[in-house]
């Protein structure tokens, strides 16, 4: 534990994978590391709650998986540390406003769990103050996060079980806070936690956490729906935090070592400093205004978002891997093969790993080809006076909204009233 790998080993386990890579013509590039905004985790988080394209076995994932997003982008905190919190490691606080405004919601959450592997780091506290009169409340963790804490009734005192509730706190007077305790038998319990299937039907497990694996798949399917080029991960927003933090004038290098738990600058240089250079260099040089609004939307994962991005195969598309050579061994063999024996279920469960990843493939190749091909179909049409291609027509083969979801997205997108009173 904490011990560095040996120079002399670590450059010949290298040399290898460099061959390897030769070998098998793969790419010795990196994975490109572009930012998610705030713009785009606005769409994401929009995209998440809307959609009937990817369905959720409970409601409350939904909620879960924006709230991961939510505390992951402030924090640029590593993706496993956020999905391991649990209820002991919030705290929620009725904070007075220094400047003389109305009392704030406080959101403190610890990270305890972080890698490990050069040894036991200390744990650290992110504060996030409530933003009156904020016109997104897609973007606030203090709406789902008390959503999440209300719906399990988690807060310690009996009486407070509803939002309401919280419009009739005030804080002592000589106090600076009132804290808002969770129940003390929910401390071990992890907030990210799956659904299971139990006699009564799918609920919220109460101790199975949602793994990595799960919440990266729903993140990534989430950006196909939404169109963008480049696959979504949870690494965007760290990525995104990364460079906001080291670019803001009120934060320091050793600060933002801290937030990203670096040891030194190092790391951030090598791998989270976007390698688009999102800077205005020519601008800047010529002593112009440097337009970086425009640079920081080219070089984020949202700048080529289009809803006209294939998301999944059509129906041909699909059917087209029934041509390929193993496809139609496969299929050949298990004919032959008596029903319900070993070597039949084998030869289908091969079939079916066969087909899911040709179709896997074939769509990621469509999509990579589709960015550059759309866009010489749009010229062409434009070029010989046509119109821009129709809008994409509605899937109906995707059931609607239902009435719940409804009324959640209805209620989040709407305008929020900018007064005081309208506030609460």
């Amino acid at each position: 534990m904490g011990a560095k790998l040996d120079p002399k080993l670590n450059r010949n386990m290298h040399k290898v994978l460099r061959s390897l890579a030769k070998k098998h013509k793969l790419s010795d590039q990196k994975r490109e590391n572009r930012s998610m905004t705030i713009d785009d985790l606005k769409a994401q988080i929009e995209t998440t709650l809307s959609t009937t394209r990817k369905s959720f076995d409970l409601g409350e994932l939904r909620i879960l998986t924006v709230l991961y997003l939510l505390f992951l982008a402030p924090a640029g905190s590593r993706p496993q540390s956020i999905l391991r919190l649990r209820f002991g490691d919030i705290r929620v606080v009725l904070a007075r406003d220094p400047d003389g405004g109305p009392h704030k919601l406080l959101i403190k959450f610890t990270l305890e769990f972080t890698k490990t592997y050069l040894g036991t780091k200390d744990a650290k506290t992110f504060t996030i103050p409530e933003t009156m009169f904020d016109p997104f409340l897609l973007l606030s963790p203090h709406v789902f996060l008390l959503g999440i804490l209300f719906q399990h009734q988690a807060f310690r005192a009996p009486s407070l079980v509803s939002l309401c509730h919280l419009d009739d706190l005030d804080i002592h007077p000589g106090k600076n806070e009132l804290p808002l305790p969770l129940r003390d038998d929910l401390k071990g319990v992890c907030i990210f936690r799956r659904a299971i299937t139990t006699s009564i039907g799918l609920q919220i497990s109460p101790a199975e956490p949602i793994t990595y694996g799960m919440m990266s798949g729903w993140i990534k399917r989430i950006g196909e729906i939404l169109g963008l080029q480049y696959p979504t991960i949870a690494y965007s927003l760290r990525y995104n935090a990364g460079n906001e933090l080291d670019q803001s004038p009120d934060v320091s290098e050793a600060l933002r070592n801290l937030a990203l738990d670096h040891a030194n600058s190092i790391p951030f240089q090598k791998h989270y400093l976007g390698r688009a250079v999102c800077a205005d260099l020519w601008g800047i040089l010529r002593g112009q205004k440097p337009q970086q609004a425009l640079l920081k939307q080219s070089c984020s994962i949202g700048h080529s978002m289009s809803k006209r991005h294939p998301a999944d195969l059509t129906p041909e598309q699909a059917a087209s891997v029934n041509t390929d050579p193993n496809v139609r061994r496969l299929t050949r063999q298990l004919k032959n093969l008596q029903l319900g024996t070993k070597q039949q279920i084998d030869a289908q469960w091969e079939l079916r790993n066969l087909k899911q990843r040709l179709k896997r493939l074939l769509l990621q190749k469509i999509q990579e080809d589709w960015t550059d091909e759309q866009a010489i179909d749009d010229i062409e049409h434009q070029l010989q006076g046509v119109a821009f291609t129709k809008p994409v027509p509605v899937d109906i083969t995707h059931c609607p909204q239902l009435p719940a979801q409804k009324q959640l997205v209805t209620a989040l997108t709407a305008p929020v009233d900018p007064t005081l009173k309208g506030q609460y």
